[in-house]
C-alpha cells in the first residue's frame, strides 16, 4: 500500500521538513509515503478543496481511500490506528491518503467523501505540526503491524 500525505500549504520550517523527511524514509520498507503539497487560497475553504479535487483527479480512483483529519474525527489507540490502516491494506486498498487541510479545515463535501474522519486529539493542531505528528503514527502503526518492538505499550 503506498501512502500520500496531501497537505494544504506550502512548508517551509526545516526542522518540520526534516522530521518529515525522516520518517518518509522509515516508511519505505513497510509502506513508501510521499508528502505533497497543495496550495493554500486565503479566499476560501472551497478554492482549497478545488486544489485537493485537482490532486485526487490525477489519481485512478480504484484502491484509492481517503481520511481526511479533522479534530472532530475518530480517535484511536496506536494499536487501534495500526488496525484501521492493516484492515484498508489487506481489503485492497493501493493507496492511502491522509488529507490534512488549510486553517479553516475541510469542506462537508470532503468529510463526507472521504473513507474516515481522523482525530489526532480533541486539541485544534497547527496544520504544519500534523504532518511529522501523523507520520510518525502511521510509522508506528506499520511497525506494529509488523511486530516490531519500536511501539512499547
Amino acid at each position: 500500500m503506498r501512502v500520500i500525505l496531501l497537505a494544504v500549504g506550502k512548508c517551509r520550517d526545516k526542522a518540520i521538513l526534516s522530521l518529515c523527511a525522516d520518517y518518509c524514509t522509515r516508511l519505505k520498507p513497510y509502506w513508501p509515503t510521499d508528502v505533497v503539497e497543495v496550495a493554500a487560497k486565503a479566499t476560501s475553504v472551497a478554492a482549497e478543496q478545488a486544489e485537493i479535487e485537482k490532486y485526487l483527479s490525477k489519481l485512478k480512483p480504484e484502491g484509492l481511500r481517503l481520511i481526511a483529519l479533522d479534530e472532530r474525527g475518530q480517535q484511536f489507540s496506536s494499536r487501534g490506528f495500526s488496525e484501521k490502516l492493516t484492515h484498508f491494506a489487506d481489503h485492497g486498498c493501493q493507496t492511502l491518503i491522509f488529507i490534512i487541510g488549510g486553517a479553516d479545515g475541510h469542506t462537508s463535501d470532503l468529510r463526507h467523501r472521504a473513507d474516515l474522519i481522523l482525530g489526532l486529539s480533541k486539541f485544534t493542531l497547527p496544520h504544519m505540526l500534523v504532518r511529522p505528528l501523523i507520520l510518525e503514527q502511521i510509522y508506528r502503526a506499520a511497525t506494529i503491524a509488523q511486530g516490531h518492538p519500536y511501539h512499547r505499550d
